[in-house]
């Protein structure tokens, strides 16, 4: 589930073949230093700070995989939304946000935290009791971004799933990697997640 691979094909089109793929990849993976030396710049609030920040991610040996990998794109999209979302220009934002949840099918469920991050950073006592004691329901809107993403990291779920079952003609889910497992149990749900020769929670660690 990569709809981020249609809007790769008008790129991919110039020159067929994974050279092209590895040059949309090495961009979307490297470009995010300019956002990330931006941020740490206006928090850090030093010039050198902030380079060497942008610098350490440059050299992160595991920010390139070797092979194209749609995997991959989340991060690097995800950090221009995040850079956008900062510096409150919404259109923009929203634009990376969609682009990052379309990389793979689990993306929505990053998505889904990152609303509830926001959230839970505007949580505070008088807040709550603006709207449960004193039924001030306007404060709610503080919240509204959040809400939204939330929302909309639900959608993008749920047609991720419907997808991969389509195309798969219903012989394929995304989730079977925890079927079988004990839902009740911790350890049966980290030991379904990490079946296989390599773990799939570092698998998605290494590649974002």
């Amino acid at each position: 589930a990569s709809p981020i691979l249609y809007m790769l094909l008008p790129f991919y089109s110039i020159a067929p073949g994974f050279p092209i793929l590895y040059v949309i990849q090495a961009v979307i993976l490297y470009s995010p230093a300019i956002p990330l030396y931006l941020i740490a710049r206006k928090k850090l609030e030093n010039d050198l700070n902030g380079f060497l920040i942008a610098l350490s991610y440059l050299f992160l040996p595991m920010i390139s995989t070797g092979t194209f990998e749609v995997l991959s794109l989340f991060a690097g999209l995800f950090i221009f939304a995040y850079y956008f979302y900062l510096e409150k220009r919404f259109i923009p934002f929203f634009i990376f946000f969609l682009l990052s949840l379309s990389t793979m099918e689990f993306a929505p469920v990053l998505g889904g935290m990152f609303g509830l991050v926001l959230i839970i950073e505007k949580l505070n006592k008088k807040n709550l009791r603006s709207i449960f004691i004193e039924k001030n329901l306007s404060t709610l809107r503080k919240y509204a971004l959040g809400f939204a993403l939330i929302l909309i990291s639900i959608v993008f779920f749920i047609a991720d799933m419907q997808m991969i079952s389509y195309f798969s003609f219903s012989t394929h889910s995304a989730l079977e990697n925890l079927y079988g497992t004990n839902p009740t149990s911790a350890s049966s749900i980290f030991q379904g997640l990490t079946y296989g020769t390599q773990s799939k929670i570092g698998y998605i660690a290494q590649t974002n």
